[in-house]
C-alpha cells in the first residue's frame, strides 16, 4: 500500500499509493485519511489550490477509490462545511494555510511526510473534525475509518489517538498546530466540545457590547493608494476611527496566521488582496442588529453596520477599477470580542487601554441616551433616532454621533426658526450634551426608505415648500437624503416629519466641527441624487428647481413607467437564470 522512500531524517518519508500517484505527476499532497463506505475507499488527501484539477484527472485515473480533495485555502471545492442546515453557507480550509502549506512543501521536498507527521495530522483531524468521514461529509455511523500506514509505524508516538480530546488540543497547540479562534468559533456551531469547553479559555473577550470593530487593510490596496478611500468610506458609516496601525514583522505575521485561517488569497477574485498589512480600529455607537438572514453566513457578526461598511468601502475601491482588476481590498472583524482581542495582541498597553476606555464610555454614554428608547431610523451617518417617553410622553430623541456632537447647535437652531410655522420641522423640548428631544408624538411615523409605494404628489409639493424654507432661513443641509431624512405617517395621511443632521450656513462655510471629508462627499452626492428619485420618484433638479406640473408629471407618469419596466426587466432576468440552470441540470443528464 505504500513505497517508503529513504531519507536522512530520524523517522523515514514514504508516499501512499495515490501520493505516489500524484507525484509521478509533479503534485505534492498528504493524505488525511480513509474511510470504507458500502465496500469503496474514500480518501481524503490535501493538495494546493493550484493543483486541484490536475490532481483530480490524475485520481480519475488511478484507480476504484473516491477521493476527496481538500484544498490549501479551501478554494477549488476543497473546503469543508459544517453539516447543519442553518450554517451550510459557512465553508472554511480544513487547516490553517500555513500549515497546509508547511506540510505540502515538505511532502514535495522530502518525498512524503514520515509517520510521526501523519499522526500529528491524524490527532488534529480526531480532535477538531471528529473523523475523516465527517470531514468529506460522510456519515459517520456508515463509514469504517481505514489505515493508510502500517500499524507498526506508530508504536510509541504519542499523544495516542484514544487519548482525551483536550489532551490532544494541548498538545497540538504545543506545536503550533491549533486552529486561530475564528475558525474554532465556526467549528463550535456544531461541535459543543469546542464551544464550552475548548473556546472559554481562549477568548478573554466575550460578553461586551457591539460597536467596535477592526478594518484590515490588505497589501494590494495599499500599494495602489487606496488606504485613504478606505479610511473615508469607513468614516462616512458612522465609524468613529480610533486608532490606526501598519503592520509590520512578527506582529505582521503572528496576526496574518490567526485571522481568517491565515487565508488571505483571491477568493472570488482574479486577483489577490495580499495580507494585511494596515489595521483601523473604529467604534459605531449605534450598532444595528444583523438581520437574521445574515447569521447563516456570518453567525458571530454583532453589528450588520460593519459588514455593510466592508462591502461599501471595497465597492468604492473596485468602482475606480477593471472586472479583471478586481480584488478584495480590506476585511472587517465580525464582533467587538475580536476587535478588542485583536487590538489587545497589536497595541502597545497604553494605546490599548486608550481604545479599550474609548470604546466602553462612548458606547456606554449612547446606551444611556437612549435607554429603553425604540429605534425609529439609523441611517445617517451622524445621528440616529428613537422613540423615548419623558416625563409621561413620547417624543422624538436625535441623539448625534460623538464626532459629530457639534452639529447639534445648527440643527437645534434651524427648528428654533422653523417650528412655529412648519409642523414638519418639530419644535426642540430639550437641549442636552449629545442629543435634542422633538416633539413628536405620532409613533406611526416611519422612514420613507421603508414605505412600498411612492409618497403622494401633495407630499412632494410641500417637502418643496419645506426646503425653500429651509433655505431661506439661512441653512443649507450637506448631502440630504429623502431615504432616511423624511418620516411620513401611516395613520395621518399627509403628517411628515423632515430631518436634517449637517447643515452648513451663510455665516461660515463650515461651523460643523469634525465632519465627513469632502471624498465623502464627493463620492456620496450621485448615490444621493439617485435616492431622490428612488423615493420621490422625481430628479433633485426637478424637486428644487422645476415647475410644479414637471413634477407633477415625473410623480404620475414617467416614475410609475419606468417602475413597471424596471419589474418586468427583473422578472425577464429570474425566469432566464431559472431557465438556463435547468437547461444546463438536464445537459448534464
Amino acid at each position: 500500500m505504500t513505497r517508503k522512500l529513504p531519507i536522512d531524517d530520524e523517522m523515514p518519508a514514504f508516499l501512499t499509493y495515490l501520493e505516489d500517484k500524484l507525484a509521478a505527476s509533479g503534485i505534492a499532497s498528504v493524505t488525511f485519511g480513509a474511510v470504507i463506505l458500502n465496500g469503496r475507499d474514500h480518501v481524503a488527501i490535501l493538495v494546493d489550490d493550484d493543483d486541484a484539477e490536475a490532481a483530480k484527472l490524475v485520481a480519475r485515473k488511478s484507480g476504484a477509490s473516491k477521493v476527496h480533495f481538500l484544498t490549501s485555502s479551501g478554494r477549488k471545492g476543497g473546503s469543508f462545511r459544517l453539516e447543519d442546515p442553518r450554517y451550510h453557507a459557512i465553508s472554511m480550509a480544513v487547516l490553517p494555510v500555513r500549515i497546509a502549506q508547511e506540510l505540502l512543501k515538505h511532502a514535495g521536498d522530502n518525498g512524503g511526510v514520515n509517520a510521526l507527521m501523519r499522526h500529528q495530522l491524524a490527532i488534529y483531524v480526531k480532535t477538531y473534525f471528529g473523523s475523516v468521514a465527517r470531514l468529506v461529509g460522510l456519515s459517520v455511523e456508515s463509514c469504517d475509518e481505514r489505515e493508510i500506514t502500517n500499524s507498526d509505524d506508530n508504536v510509541g508516538l504519542v499523544p495516542s489517538l484514544g487519548t482525551d480530546r483536550t489532551s490532544q488540543d494541548r498538545y497540538l497547540a504545543s506545536i503550533g498546530w491549533q486552529p486561530p479562534v475564528d475558525m474554532l468559533e465556526r467549528l463550535g456551531l456544531t461541535d459543543p466540545w469546542i464551544a464550552e469547553e475548548l473556546l472559554p479559555s481562549l477568548t478573554q473577550y466575550r460578553d461586551v457590547p457591539p460597536g467596535l470593530a477592526v478594518f484590515f487593510c490588505r497589501k494590494h490596496a495599499i500599494e495602489l493608494g487606496f488606504f485613504e478611500t478606505i479610511r473615508n468610506s469607513i468614516e462616512a458609516k458612522g465609524y468613529k476611527i480610533l486608532f490606526s496601525t501598519p503592520l509590520e514583522g512578527e506582529i505582521a505575521r503572528k496576526l496574518r496566521d490567526s485571522t481568517r485561517g491565515g487565508n488571505w488569497g483571491a477568493g472570488p477574485f482574479p486577483v489577490s488582496g495580499g495580507p494585511p498589512v494596515h489595521l483601523i480600529f473604529a467604534v459605531d455607537v449605534f450598532p444595528v442588529k444583523p438581520a437574521r438572514s445574515l447569521l447563516g453566513q456570518h453567525p458571530f457578526l454583532d453589528n450588520e453596520t460593519s459588514l455593510s461598511t466592508k462591502n461599501f468601502a471595497r465597492d468604492n475601491v473596485l468602482s475606480t477599477l477593471p472586472s479583471s482588476q478586481h480584488f478584495n481590498p480590506l476585511h472587517s472583524s465580525d464582533n467587538s470580542a475580536e476587535a478588542l482581542h485583536l487590538a489587545e495582541m497589536v497595541l502597545p498597553k497604553n494605546e490599548f487601554k486608550s481604545l479599550s476606555d474609548e470604546f466602553f464610555s462612548s458606547s456606554g454614554r449612547a446606551s444611556e441616551l437612549i435607554g429603553d428608547g425604540r429605534l425609529l431610523w439609523n441611517t445617517t451617518p451622524i445621528s440616529a433616532s428613537f422613540w423615548v417617553e419623558e416625563q409621561g410622553e413620547v417624543r422624538l430623541r436625535k441623539v448625534f454621533r460623538p464626532q459629530f456632537a457639534e452639529c447639534l447647535d445648527n440643527v437645534a437652531r434651524l427648528h428654533e426658526a422653523l417650528s412655529d410655522d412648519w409642523p414638519e420641522i418639530p419644535a426642540v423640548i430639550d437641549q442636552q450634551d449629545g442629543y435634542l428631544d422633538l416633539a413628536v408624538s405620532d409613533i406611526s411615523m416611519e422612514p420613507l426608505g421603508s414605505a412600498t409605494e411612492l409618497p403622494r404628489l401633495a407630499t412632494i409639493l410641500r417637502l418643496r415648500k419645506v426646503l425653500k424654507a429651509v433655505k431661506s432661513a439661512g441653512f443649507a443641509p450637506v448631502a440630504w437624503n429623502p431615504e432616511c431624512d423624511i418620516c411620513l405617517s401611516s395613520e395621518h395621511a399627509g403628517s411628515m416629519i423632515v430631518g436634517f443632521d449637517k447643515l452648513e450656513t451663510s455665516e461660515s462655510e463650515q461651523i460643523i466641527g469634525t465632519t465627513p471629508s469632502s471624498l465623502h462627499r464627493q463620492a456620496l452626492q450621485q448615490s444621493y441624487n439617485t435616492q431622490w428619485t428612488k423615493q420621490l420618484g422625481v430628479p433633485k433638479i426637478i424637486v428644487v428647481n422645476g415647475h410644479t406640473a414637471t413634477i407633477a408629471m415625473f410623480r404620475i407618469v414617467i416614475s410609475p413607467s419606468v417602475r413597471v419596466v424596471e419589474r418586468f426587466a427583473d422578472f425577464c432576468k429570474k425566469t432566464y437564470r431559472r431557465t438556463r440552470s435547468r437547461a444546463k441540470s438536464l445537459l448534464r443528464r
